[in-house]
């Protein structure tokens, strides 16, 4: 067993390339789970929040101990609106067709990755980090939005992206992320990422006299699911307020899986009934499967590991329906059904979601609601983007000042179903 704590990443980059003619980035992502062993066992802490306001989360109201183990952070505005979409009920016929808008849960820039970085730069902050460390695909929400949000903490962010297809929300992230001063690095392919990461890390200890805080993609580890079973907790607290009636299904994208794993969880600790319908937009249905139980199973093991009173709950399999029909032929491919489903959205009810994400995961939900078992049903959709092209922001920023290798998006046509940001 490799002992990550007193390993150098010098001798792990080392190993790295001893290793490439296997699985690279398996084996990198094997040394990236573990990166962060130098922080503090969680049960061993005894810290107080760092959240500005008085009230504690609903989680912690559930759990109290957590709360002086869990360093927590206030980076957005919760809880976030439950609406109801009257006039798309009317059209569709369906009467009790519900919207949780996390795409306003912060400004500049909302979205769900606001509820993990409460608890992952919180984190950072605790263990003294000066750097955050994370990765995505060009566009990525997640990338911008720890930018933004370390930027207000005070920290630094290296951000290692790679290609994708383009997108209009793609230019608006990149230019948000380098006018709130992210340090973004761009490659060809995932294996000349993660070697690069290794490197990075190695050259960033040696700037700060420790390791950067690293940040798995859409911020989806067991730290930062936790976000979502508090948003389960915020849920529950919305429907005893009569925001609306206990769902029967939700409807929310899987991508990183984060989002979906906590919410599952958090539903069941929280003793709400309703099923989920995550849907995937990207990877293959093997794999997102098993990573979402497998995270799902390490974010439970943490709550209990810190407070046995969130008790040991199993994967809800008979709740939880992932639908794999929408997701396209590759990553961030708008699809047609997607394009219709954010058209629709934002004819009826003035919301605006997009084509890799929400779009697939609205459209996916609108073909659910022609089937007669769907009839009366009290739907919620989770919506999880941040919309707004931002342009008081964005237009202040020369978008040859990024990287040169993605001029490209700026200066190529995105997607011609591509309906803005």
């Amino acid at each position: 067993m490799i002992n990550y704590k007193t390993l150098s990443l010098s001798i792990l980059l080392s190993m790295s390339l001893s290793i490439i003619q296997c699985d690279i980035i398996e084996n990198i992502n094997s040394i990236l789970e573990n990166i962060n062993t130098w922080t503090k066992p969680f049960e061993q802490r005894q810290i107080k929040d760092l959240s500005k306001t008085t009230n504690p989360l609903p989680l912690f109201k559930k759990f109290p101990i957590l709360q002086t183990k869990l360093s927590h952070v206030t980076l957005g505005d919760f809880p976030t609106p439950i609406i109801k979409l009257k006039t798309l009920g009317k059209e569709l016929d369906a009467n009790n067709l519900y919207l949780k808008n996390d795409g306003i849960s912060s400004t500049p820039f909302g979205g769900n990755k606001i509820r993990k970085l409460e608890f992952l730069l919180a984190d950072a902050l605790y263990n003294n980090s000066k750097t955050i460390m994370t990765v995505g695909d060009a566009g990525s929400n997640h990338a911008t939005a720890t930018i933004i949000c370390a930027n207000k903490l005070g920290l630094k962010t290296i951000s290692m992206l790679e290609p994708q297809l383009n997108t209009s929300y793609l230019r608006r992230n990149l230019l948000l992320s380098n006018y709130f001063g992210g340090d973004i690095h761009y490659y060809p392919n995932p294996e000349t990422k993660a070697l690069a990461i290794l490197q990075k890390l190695i050259e960033q200890e040696s700037i700060d006299g420790q390791l950067p805080y690293f940040i798995p993609s859409g911020g989806s580890c067991p730290l930062g699911s936790i976000g979502f079973v508090n948003a389960a907790f915020e849920l529950k607290e919305q429907i005893e307020k009569g925001k609306m009636p206990e769902p029967d299904y939700i409807y929310v994208t899987l991508g990183s899986c984060g989002t979906a794993a906590g919410l599952i969880l958090g539903l069941k600790l929280a003793n709400l009934k309703s099923k989920i319908i995550p849907v995937r937009i990207s990877g293959t249905p093997e794999f997102k499967t098993d990573f979402l139980i497998n995270l799902f199973n390490q974010t439970r093991n943490l709550l209990y590991s810190i407070d046995p009173t969130c008790q040991t709950v199993k994967f809800p399999a008979d709740d939880v329906f992932i639908n794999h029909d929408f997701a396209g032929k590759e990553y961030a491919q708008i699809t047609k059904e997607g394009a219709n489903a954010i058209d629709l959205l934002s004819r009826t009810e003035k919301i605006k979601i997009e084509g890799t994400y929400t779009g697939k995961t609205f459209a996916a939900m609108l073909n659910d609601l022609k089937k007669p078992e769907m009839q009366n049903k009290v739907i919620l959709f989770w919506n999880t983007f941040c919309s707004g092209e931002l342009k008081e922001i964005t237009d202040k920023v020369d978008y040859k000042k990024l990287p040169y290798p993605l001029h490209r998006y700026f200066e190529e046509p995105i997607q011609t179903l591509d309906q803005g940001c």
